[in-house]
């Protein structure tokens, strides 16, 4: 099972969520995978000691122009989507930095003009830690496309497993990228104003997603949550579970540390979030 974690901006508690999550269902012996898809800012193996790290250099395929071949037809500046390559009369200009990797100029120049080269993008880190396979994506400084990167972490899923999926924060590329190919969706919003804006813009995206999704709430307050839960209501988005605002947890997770791992309660808390993925994913 494959379930991404995503909110609609950055520090809603989302790596919290997914690295407690999955230190709980490891504790309780569940085959799990961790996979940190936020290859600009990565940090949910900071909350780990990873053991046996390997790394593997990811690199993606651009054009190459060969000038004494190139005719200066244009086909390659009309056919690219993301203005990688311009053509100015006879001349053609290549952008490395927007090019998407789709192969089309290269394989549709009529001379060969144009050839495959690799461009170094990342790396993908992968290790073990408190019985979870951990892996995360960092992209090289300067790069403006992580979704090759991204791929490259999602192929460490394991079938067998339950694979929690850290999802870059917002609705980007990226993002999108992140949650291609899931079993469910679970939305972390935190219950403020700023928090509700960035929770429609996610919930928007999601919706043209053809899985099923729920919410949890982060820092929940009886007296906050209320934003969220009309929300929630009004969207027709279950909330599944809620971590209160709690002083206990701000200090484990300053310190770097595993709440789920010093608090026993939360380690139920998401052991019945999962049983209620399970489901939800099972119907």
């Amino acid at each position: 099972m494959k379930i991404a974690i995503a909110s609609g901006k950055g520090g809603t508690g989302k790596t919290t969520v997914a690295t407690n999550m999955a230190f709980s269902l490891a504790n309780a012996g569940l085959k799990t995978t961790l996979l940190d898809c936020d290859t600009e800012e990565p940090n949910a193996h900071l909350f780990f000691n990873l053991e046996g790290a390997i790394t593997r250099e990811i690199g993606m395929p651009i054009p190459k122009l060969i000038p004494g071949k190139c005719n200066g037809c244009g086909i390659c500046g009309d056919i690219c989507r993301f203005s990688a390559i311009v053509n100015i009369g006879k001349m053609t200009i290549i952008h490395p930095g927007m090019c998407h990797a789709c192969r089309a100029c290269w394989e549709l120049c009529p001379t060969g003009a144009l050839q495959p080269s690799e461009k170094p993008l990342g790396k993908v880190i992968s290790g073990e830690s408190e019985g979870i396979s951990i892996s995360y994506g960092q992209l090289d400084i300067g790069e403006m496309s992580g979704n090759r990167l991204i791929q490259a972490v999602k192929e460490k899923a394991d079938t067998s497993a339950v694979n929690i999926i850290d999802a870059p924060p917002g609705t980007s590329c990226p993002v999108v990228e992140t949650l291609g190919q899931i079993d469910f969706l679970l939305l972390v919003a935190e219950p403020t104003p700023f928090g509700l804006a960035n929770l429609r813009s996610i919930v928007d995206l999601a919706k043209n997603i053809d899985v099923p999704m729920g919410l949890l709430i982060n820092r929940s307050t009886t007296e906050e949550d209320k934003l969220i839960e009309d929300y929630a209501v009004e969207s027709g988005t279950r909330i599944l579970a809620r971590i209160p605002l709690d002083r206990k947890i701000a200090e484990l997770y300053s310190s770097g540390q595993l709440f789920a791992k010093h608090l026993s309660e939360y380690r139920k808390l998401f052991l019945d979030l999962y049983d209620d993925i399970a489901r939800a994913v099972r119907s």
